[in-house]
């Protein structure tokens, strides 16, 4: 999605590699060995105490060890630590924001092909000129609403215990709304995928092809989708923020 979709499925964002420093490494200084020495003690000091006590006088460390262990305890996707549910929403977001701008710069561009197919005018230059940003933003549109729906699958839709809930909670009309949302979004998707071509669109055209480019209906779903996917990615993060951990009562303290 423009390379903004940094972060895969599980919410992990994919950090780019430090530039390496051309200086050669020193070794450490026998002051800074020393130091190291004494934090390790330190360290094991306070893990010997936690085992014992089973106390840990950290809040902020408790209420970390409690989200991981409920995490850890919990089936796949199924609970999401907030790191992951942060970069999650931010690239449902930013998948939101290209659907809208991609579908409006689509209908621009369609509308000056159309315009200029009807004069019968379309050189091979104007050809050219309008494949490339229309293959661009189309492939934008594309990963927008393929990742919105990767999202929903893998971590609301199915086969996650979470959404089987939500189904149960809820009235069978909401169900199918989120159900409906998602299969139209897909339709577009496809339909965009494989009639927004400039190519496919002159072709159409010809005097002895007697399909017509069906201008309108690509308008309607590139008018439509980016209302779809701010429905159905708004509700997706309502989900993921219901998945954070929350803390549950942390057991036996375990040997970090």
């Amino acid at each position: 999605m423009n390379g903004q979709h940094s972060t895969s499925l599980n919410g992990i964002a994919h950090v780019p590699n430090s530039t390496t420093s051309s200086l050669i490494p020193q070794p450490p200084t026998p002051q800074a060995g020393e130091q190291l020495d004494y934090q390790m003690r330190l360290l094991s000091l306070w893990i010997n105490k936690v085992k014992q006590t089973g106390r840990i006088d950290y809040p902020e460390l408790v209420q970390l060890l409690d989200q991981v262990h409920e995490v850890e305890n919990a089936p796949d996707g199924a609970v999401l630590m907030q790191q992951q549910c942060d970069a999650l929403v931010q690239n449902l977001k930013q998948a939101q924001t290209d659907i809208r701008e991609a579908a409006q710069q689509i209908q621009f561009h369609l509308k000056k092909l159309a315009n200029t197919l009807q004069d019968k005018n379309l050189t091979p230059t104007d050809e050219q000129e309008l494949r490339s940003p229309i293959r661009e933003k189309t492939q934008q549109f594309l990963q927008g609403v393929e990742y919105l729906l990767d999202v929903t699958q893998h971590h609301v839709y199915q086969p996650s215990p979470l959404w089987k809930k939500w189904m149960r909670r809820t009235e069978e009309t909401e169900t199918e709304t989120v159900r409906k949302w998602m299969n139209d979004l897909n339709y577009i998707r496809q339909y965009i995928a494989q009639q927004a071509q400039v190519g496919v669109l002159a072709g159409n055209c010809q005097t002895e092809n007697s399909k017509t480019p069906d201008f309108r209906r690509l308008h309607k779903y590139l008018e439509t989708a980016p209302g779809f996917g701010d429905l159905l990615g708004n509700f997706v993060q309502r989900e993921l923020n219901h998945k954070v951990a929350g803390g549950g009562k942390f057991g036996i303290p375990k040997s970090y």
